[in-house]
C-alpha cells in the first residue's frame, strides 16, 4: 500500500513540475540547464527554457557560470539571450570564478557546493573529498580559499543568524601571502550593485547578507581579475 502511495505521489509531482515547466513558472534544474547547453533538448523543450531564462536573472547567472566554466563549449545560444547575459556583466574573458553554494542553518553553515578548498582543520580540502567524508556542515565559520591567476582569494563566511552572515573577502600573493591591494571588490544582485570598497590594509566585509543570489566582482584598476557567485539558502 505504501509503495502505491508513493508511486501516486510521484506521477502527480511530476505531472504538476510538467505543467509549471510548461508555463514557463518553474526554474529548470541543473539538469535541464545542462541539457540546454549541450544543445540536447527538443526544440520545445528548448523555447521554453529560452523563455524561462529571458524573464530569471537567477537561471540566467547559473547559465553563465557554466558558460564560464566550460569556456571551449562552443554553446550557441540566441543574441536576445547573450545580450541580457553581457548586459549583467556575467561573462567576463579571462575572469576567473569561484562558486559557493551554502545554506545558513541554526547552528551551522551547510556547503551545497564549492569549487574553492574548504578549511577543515589546519588543511584546506576540495568540497569532493569533504562530501566523500561526510563533513557539509561549519559551525558559525567557514573559510574557502581558491588559487586565481592574480593570486589567492580567500574567502570568510561569518553566520550572524539563521538568515543572515557576513562575508570577508582578500586576495593575496601566493608565494609572499601580501596583500594584494587597491582592488575594487563589488556585491551586486540581480546585476545592481549593493555595495563597493577598496582593498586596502585588510579584509572587505560585506556585512548581514541576507539570502540569495549574489556576484561579487573583484577588479583591478583596467579590467575584472575573479568573480564570486555567491548562493545563499535557509
Amino acid at each position: 500500500m505504501a509503495n502505491k502511495f508513493e508511486r501516486l505521489v510521484k506521477v502527480v509531482y511530476q505531472r504538476y513540475k510538467d505543467r509549471l515547466i510548461k508555463d514557463g513558472s518553474a526554474h529548470p534544474d541543473e539538469d535541464m540547464l545542462a541539457c540546454f547547453l549541450e544543445r540536447n533538448l527538443t526544440e520545445t523543450e528548448n523555447k521554453r527554457v529560452i523563455g524561462h531564462l529571458l524573464r530569471c536573472n537567477h537561471c540566467v547567472e547559473a547559465i553563465a557560470v557554466q558558460m564560464k566554466i566550460d569556456a571551449e563549449g562552443g554553446h550557441i545560444l540566441p543574441r536576445e539571450l547573450l545580450d541580457k547575459i553581457r548586459s549583467m556583466g556575467s561573462i567576463k574573458d579571462g575572469t576567473d570564478v569561484l562558486k559557493i553554494f551554502l545554506r545558513l542553518k541554526e547552528k551551522a553553515i551547510e556547503i551545497v557546493n564549492t569549487t574553492g578548498d574548504v578549511l577543515l582543520g589546519h588543511k584546506f580540502l576540495p568540497e569532493p573529498v569533504l562530501r566523500s567524508r561526510q563533513v557539509k556542515e561549519f559551525k558559525d565559520e567557514l573559510n574557502i580559499v581558491k588559487d586565481l591567476k592574480m593570486g589567492r582569494l580567500q574567502v570568510k563566511i561569518i553566520r550572524k543568524s539563521v538568515s543572515a552572515c557576513n562575508i570577508f573577502i582578500v586576495m593575496r600573493d601566493k608565494q609572499s601571502q601580501a596583500l594584494i591591494k587597491n582592488l575594487r571588490v563589488s556585491l551586486l544582485k540581480e546585476a545592481t550593485e549593493i555595495e563597493s570598497y577598496l582593498m586596502g590594509e585588510g579584509p572587505v566585509v560585506f556585512e548581514h547578507i541576507l539570502p540569495g543570489f549574489y556576484n561579487i566582482e573583484i577588479r583591478d584598476i583596467k579590467e575584472g581579475v575573479a568573480s564570486i557567485l555567491l548562493e545563499i539558502n535557509i
